[in-house]
């Protein structure tokens, strides 16, 4: 049995085990109310125990979940240092609560393939490492601009550790338009056990003009984050939010949260 399916499954046990016993308790009971009704001075005390297993079944967990939500409610302020308004306090915990997974560390490298024209080709390659809070669902996607002309080289996750792809987006599979004047490419969706870790890879190419941006709008929180930018000779390339960067490679010590974004710029001289 591989190790990730012994870790989930000593987790499920650990977080339920109460009610795996209590359940027993309450088949075994009931059984033997059922078979041996005649049980004297033990009728009674079989009963209770009866009753107080199924009342764990049914109430406890409903109790603890009330329990634990209020608690966080009431703390919540108190853990990030300072109070903030309901509202925000509800977003936050809201925010939480739904992170099924997150990105480890996301290595971004822009690199100006050659001039066209008046246009620019751009490779851009996103390397990330996925870890997984909870079991859930991971279904990777590249959303294009029609603008951007955008086209997909590469678009895959494995499990870290493994050779063969987890799931893969093939060039036969269908586009989908998600938006007016947009282009969704989506892999297939992939099930991930607590804790689980994963490798992904999108690379993509774009055609926009000399001078001219791409953004990289964060849809999975993300610790880490390093830039790469690979210029044409006569061309100039900068990344957002960092002081230039004479090497340019820029490192984000700053954790990105869903919806924030890094900006790539890159302008052609002349007789680029």
């Amino acid at each position: 049995m591989p190790t990730s399916e012994m870790k989930d499954d000593e987790g499920f046990f650990a977080a339920y085990w109460l009610y795996l016993l209590a359940g027993a308790v309450f088949l075994g009971s009931l059984a033997a109310l059922y078979f041996y009704s005649e049980l004297g001075p033990w009728h009674g005390v079989i009963e209770a125990v009866c009753i107080a297993s199924a009342l764990t079944l049914t109430v406890d967990p409903f109790v603890k979940k009330r329990l634990t939500h209020e608690v966080n409610k009431s703390i919540f302020y108190h853990v990030i240092g300072f109070d903030l308004p309901p509202e925000m306090q509800d977003r936050l915990r809201i925010y939480l609560r739904t992170l099924e997974y997150y990105r480890e560390s996301l290595s971004i490298t822009a690199e100006a393939l050659r001039v066209e024209g008046d246009e620019v080709v751009m490779e851009i390659t996103l390397e990330g490492r996925i870890i997984a809070l909870t079991r859930c669902k991971y279904a990777p996607s590249l959303e294009f601009e029609d603008t951007e002309h955008g086209a997909v080289e590469e678009l895959w996750a494995k499990r870290t550790g493994e050779k063969d792809k987890l799931i893969e987006w093939k060039a036969s599979d269908p586009k989908a338009t998600s938006d007016p004047m947009t282009t969704l490419y989506s892999a297939p969706v992939a099930t991930l056990k607590r804790g689980e870790r994963l490798e992904s890879c999108f690379r993509f190419t774009l055609r926009q003009r000399k001078q001219d941006y791409w953004v990289q709008t964060f849809g999975t929180t993300t610790l880490k984050t390093t830039v790469t930018l690979k210029p044409l000779a006569n061309m100039k390339m900068y990344a957002s939010h960092r002081p230039v960067s004479a090497d340019n490679r820029y490192e984000y010590d700053k954790v990105f949260i869903i919806g924030e974004d890094i900006r790539i710029r890159w302008t052609v001289g002349e007789g680029g």
